[in-house]
């Protein structure tokens, strides 16, 4: 977007939604709706956990700038 701002808000919004597909997936494996080992789908939860780290990092970073 057009400033640092606006950026912070985007951040913001692919948090929740990471938050939403790595809840969405946790139910699934629950559920028993896919197999968790096969289909690497614990590997898939890290992954959205650590671009959630990465994706907080910059926001707090960003937000220290404003």
């Amino acid at each position: 977007r057009n400033s640092t701002k606006d950026f912070v808000r985007f951040l913001c919004i692919s948090l929740g939604s990471l938050a939403e597909i790595e809840t969405q997936l946790e139910i699934a494996i629950q559920l028993n709706y896919t197999d968790s080992i096969k289909t690497g789908n614990l590997r898939n939860v890290n992954s959205i956990q650590i671009e959630m780290k990465q994706l907080r990092n910059l926001n707090n970073s960003l937000k220290n700038k404003l």
